[in-house]
């Protein structure tokens, strides 16, 4: 997932765990988006081509949701923190 800082990596190994199957095999069963509700999406693109990027590039230009790019692997708050909280206070 694009961590590469050994201390990270430490800390976060013990943490993992098994994903769930099903996660990967059933469809989301999303809804429409209400239109009074805002939507932000931060990005993570420092670990190239994933399975959040075709997601990402149909969202970004919709107008009803807001992205962030957060150069960066999946663990942004481990890896960037402070980019994380800048890119989430520029959603609020």
């Amino acid at each position: 997932m694009g961590v590469t800082d050994p201390a990270i990596i430490d800390f976060v190994t013990p943490r993992l765990t098994p994903h769930p199957p099903r996660s990967f095999l059933e469809p989301v069963q999303a809804r429409s988006l209400h239109p009074d509700l805002a939507v932000g999406y931060v990005y993570c693109s420092g670990y190239g081509v994933t399975m959040f990027t075709p997601f990402y590039e149909k969202v970004k230009t919709d107008p009803r949701v807001r992205t962030v790019v957060i150069d960066t692997g999946h663990l942004c708050l481990l890896s960037e923190p402070q980019k994380t909280v800048e890119a989430l206070a520029s959603l609020a």
